[in-house]
C-alpha cells in the first residue's frame, strides 16, 4: 500500500518495478482525463503509472498456470485470452491466460467521431442514457494551494470584546450628542 499512497518508497519501490517503469515516483491519485480516441491498447502517456500496475499485477495474479502459458511476448497477446504483462520493464514482457483487461470507461452520451469527441443529448426512451451525466474540468496549466492560518481563540475573544466596546461607546457619544444638540437647540 506504501508503494501506492505514499511518496516514499512511492512507485519506486520494487513491487512497482517489477511490472512497470513509472514515469513518476511519487503516486498520483488523480484520476485525470482522456485525451484522445478510445482504444483496447491505450497509449501509455494517457494512462497513469498507478492503473498501468494495477493491470499488470492482476493480469499475472489471476492467470491461470498452464504449461507453455508463460512465454516471451512481443507487442500482442490478445490470441487465446493472452495478456502481455511486465512489457515496459524489459521490453519483451511475458505472455499470461488471464481475463484481465484494461477497458477504459466513458460516459455512455459520449461519441468520438471524425476525430473530435460529441456530446449526445439525453435520450428519454434509454433510463440509462438520463442517468449517466458528462462532466468536464478545468484544464488547469499549474495547480496551487493557499494555506490560512487559524489565529488563537484569545485574538478571536478580544476583537469580540473590543467590538462590544466600540458599540458602547458609539451609543454613549450618539445619547450625549443628542442631549448636547437638544439643549443647544432650545435655547435658540
Amino acid at each position: 500500500m506504501g508503494c501506492l499512497l505514499d511518496c516514499e518508497p512511492g512507485l519506486s519501490c520494487e513491487l512497482v518495478k517489477n511490472y512497470i517503469t513509472p514515469v513518476n515516483t511519487c503516486p498520483s491519485n488523480y484520476v485525470g482525463v482522456i485525451l484522445d480516441e478510445p482504444s483496447s491498447t491505450p497509449y501509455i502517456g494517457y494512462v497513469s503509472d498507478i492503473s498501468r500496475f494495477v493491470w499488470n499485477f492482476l493480469a499475472e495474479k489471476t492467470s491461470i498456470s498452464k504449461e507453455n502459458a508463460t512465454s516471451v511476448c512481443s507487442q500482442d497477446c490478445n490470441n487465446e485470452g493472452k495478456a502481455c504483462i511486465r512489457a515496459e520493464t524489459d521490453g519483451k514482457g511475458v505472455c499470461v491466460v488471464s481475463t484481465t483487461r484494461y477497458v477504459p470507461a466513458y460516459s455512455t452520451r459520449l461519441k468520438f467521431e471524425s476525430g473530435s469527441w460529441i456530446v449526445l443529448p439525453p435520450n428519454n426512451s434509454d433510463p440509462m442514457g438520463l442517468l449517466d451525466a458528462v462532466w468536464t474540468e478545468s484544464n488547469w496549466n499549474t495547480i496551487g494551494l493557499r494555506v490560512y492560518t487559524v489565529q488563537n481563540a484569545s485574538f478571536d475573544n478580544v476583537v469580540l470584546l473590543g467590538s462590544i466596546a466600540i458599540t458602547v461607546l458609539a451609543y454613549l457619544a450618539i445619547v450625549i450628542t443628542r442631549a448636547f444638540l437638544t439643549k443647544a437647540l432650545k435655547r435658540d
